[in-house]
């Protein structure tokens, strides 16, 4: 996916008044994130069975920190954002989608038109954006989920992500009174 991206050269080609306007006429594939949880709107502009392409047009400016459940590859059509990746180290596992550790930075650098990055599944690949420029515009090559997402918070707090297990609120509920419980228990 990274090699298609950068002989590609996509950042100069693409036209995005041409998705919008595809998008507003329905002459896109099914859209595979129509409830937007990426991007805002993300746009499928082409689907198969066992990759597709999404473009995301953000219109906020910071994403929290996280990984993917997927393999793909990404490239900055239009703005620029500056992107930190992360470490977790994992120290105690308080529910199957809940862990505490540490959570580091370990690189910041500035993503620009025409950058291409590689997407690995879980936490090869713990990054946050920060996009300064609105809209920041991004294609992203991938497969279908295989793996769980995370949002890391700092100091160190990885919480699942991935949108087919996230709690209804009594899970919600049970989580934080456990880790109310917890935190009080320790003083």
């Amino acid at each position: 996916a990274q090699e298609a991206l950068e002989t590609a050269r996509l950042a100069p080609k693409l036209d995005c008044d041409e998705i919008f306007r595809a998008f507003k006429e329905r002459r896109l594939p099914t859209q595979y994130d129509s409830q937007a949880r990426y991007g805002s709107p993300p746009a499928t502009i082409w689907l198969s069975a066992d990759f597709f392409v999404d473009v995301y047009f953000f219109s906020r400016p910071r994403v929290i920190a996280h990984d993917h459940w997927f393999h793909g590859a990404f490239s900055v059509l239009s703005g620029a954002a500056v992107e930190t990746l992360f470490r977790f180290v994992p120290k105690e596992n308080l529910h199957p989608h809940l862990w505490l550790g540490v959570v580091d930075p370990i690189a910041t650098h500035l993503l620009v038109e025409g950058d291409v990055h590689t997407i690995f599944p879980g936490d090869r690949r713990i990054h946050s954006l920060w996009k300064f420029t609105m809209p920041c515009i991004s294609i992203v090559v991938r497969t279908f989920p295989s793996e769980r997402a995370n949002h890391y918070y700092r100091p160190g707090l990885r919480v699942s992500a991935n949108p087919s297990i996230e709690p209804d609120f009594p899970q919600k509920r049970a989580w934080c009174t456990h880790l109310f419980r917890s935190s009080h228990s320790r003083a």
